[in-house]
């Protein structure tokens, strides 16, 4: 092989390799919105938006939106508890793994507490509280603005158990990052900066 024909091999091993990992991503995601929702007092909770938040994370903006359009897509047709099928939220929910990529690769492709941050409060003000607002009073039939006043704080609350909850799985795959077929560099409080190779 020359060297042309190396590089080639690699990067479609490099191409498989993220295909892959996207895959088991949709597949832990679909399993966390169906089966794996919190109900707090009267608030829902759903892991798969942090899940989500990290395969953008990981994977770049692309990837994460793709991810949540499929995964939204799918967990609707397998358990969607009678409810009717919008578009709106299938984009808002690609929106998520879409912010997520860009506010990584807005951070020199490094994934820290600013990027958890921004991202939360960027999905939480955009995504939650003003698009699903939007949808579902389009769906209802029913003004935006009685819909946003109680899904703020609901949106609030979720956002702060988000940034905990991705802030402590990025700390559990720092270990395994240089496996993982991502150009992110993960940034822990525990671990700090990582120190480039020489």
């Amino acid at each position: 092989m020359n060297k042309r024909n190396v590089k080639d091999f690699l990067d479609r091993q490099y191409r498989l390799k993220r295909l892959a990992l996207a895959s088991i991503l949709i597949a832990i995601t679909l399993i966390c919105s169906i089966y794996l929702n919190v109900y707090i007092v009267v608030f829902k909770f759903s892991v798969a938006n942090a899940v989500l938040h990290i395969a953008g994370y990981i994977l770049g903006p692309i990837y994460g939106f793709a991810i949540a359009i499929i995964t939204n897509t799918l967990a609707f047709f397998i358990n969607s508890n009678g409810a009717a099928f919008h578009w709106g939220f299938t984009i808002t929910a690609g929106l998520q793994g879409l912010i997520a990529g860009l506010m990584m690769l807005l951070n020199k492709k490094k994934v820290d507490w600013k990027v958890i941050l921004a991202t939360n409060v960027i999905t939480t003000i955009l995504c939650s509280i003003l698009l699903r607002s939007y949808f579902l009073a389009e769906l209802l039939g029913k003004s935006i603005y009685v819909l946003m006043k109680p899904r703020i704080l609901n949106s609030a609350i979720m956002g702060i158990l988000y940034i905990i909850i991705e802030l402590l799985l990025i700390t559990a795959l720092k270990p395994i990052e240089n496996k993982l077929p991502s150009e992110s560099e993960f940034i822990t409080f525990s671990v700090g900066k990582k120190e480039k190779s020489k």
